[in-house]
């Protein structure tokens, strides 16, 4: 008998169920939007500190820094290239665009600060050229030197949590609404920095140096949700990653400009002088 009862309460209880589940159809899904993206700014800027200067001041022809970057292509970013790109990033703009146009302000700002490193040094700057065919040869003629920084920047994306949109199942009946997915992660930023010396007028290679800086790391996030129209449709909100990359290279900035300050030492300069000199006048005849 209590069987019986058992079976027919079990069967009550399922399509009671049913009943529930077949009226929350009716109710539409809403999505809750993931928040407005935070404002970010940066600034790319270096103050050198002279601590010493040349006694006797040398020319240097300067050959723009030339720049291998290479930022996340998966992880973080790819995720949107199946989104609608009018979201991708929260910014209006799709997340390479974003990433370039912040490395765009770095690599421009260090040009600018490069030249002014050299002259604090007191260095004479004939003129920064694009590269050694550009060249003159009367700027070759004029310039003690050649200088040349190669910059290496890795940025890595390491996604440490990630959720899908998500509703209370408790309340699916009264509003069946979607909470935004969220993600996490760190970007991370390498730096190895190259710079070559050269005799202008042969090109001759007379000094190289390299060093690879300490790793920095940043935590990021962001929120996403859809937009209701369709299942490729969304939305990015409350995201970090902008301000986290700025923020990032900032520091990586300080430190790339500190070191390369550091390669630019009047006293080895002056001794790399004499060096060139020789070169030189053997290259024209006058030492046979």
């Amino acid at each position: 008998m209590k069987k019986g009862i058992i079976f027919v309460y079990s069967i009550l209880v399922l399509f009671l169920a049913t009943m529930l589940l077949s009226c929350s159809s009716y109710v539409t899904p809403s999505f809750e939007d993931p928040g407005p993206n935070p404002t970010f700014n940066y600034k790319f800027d270096y103050t050198p500190n002279v601590d010493k200067k040349l006694n006797e001041p040398l020319t240097m022809l300067l050959i723009s820094p030339s720049y291998k970057i290479t930022y996340p292509q998966g992880s973080s970013s790819n995720i949107f290239y199946t989104m609608d790109q009018n979201y991708a990033f929260g910014y209006n703009t799709d997340v390479t665009t974003a990433f370039e146009s912040i490395i765009g302000g770095y690599t421009t700002a260090m040009g600018e600060d490069f030249k002014e490193m050299m002259t604090s040094r007191n260095f004479r700057i004939i003129e920064m050229v694009k590269n050694k065919e550009s060249a003159t040869f009367s700027q070759r003629e004029q310039s003690n030197f050649c200088l040349l920084a190669k910059l290496t920047l890795e940025i890595s994306d390491q996604v440490t949590s990630k959720t899908e949109p998500s509703k209370d199942i408790g309340a699916v009946l009264l509003t069946n609404v979607y909470s935004p997915g969220s993600q996490s992660g760190v970007f991370g930023v390498k730096c190895r920095i190259t710079m070559e010396v050269y005799e202008p007028l042969t090109w001759q290679l007379i000094w190289t140096k390299s060093l690879e800086t300490e790793p920095l790391k940043e935590d990021y996030q962001f929120k996403w949700n859809y937009l209701g129209k369709n299942n490729y449709s969304y939305k990015v909100g409350s995201d970090s990653r902008a301000m986290s990359l700025a923020s990032l290279l900032e520091k990586s900035y300080e430190n790339v400009m500190d070191n390369l300050m550091t390669y630019i030492d009047p006293d080895e300069f002056t001794l790399l002088s004499k060096q060139a000199k020789e070169i030189r006048k053997k290259a024209t005849g006058i030492v046979k």
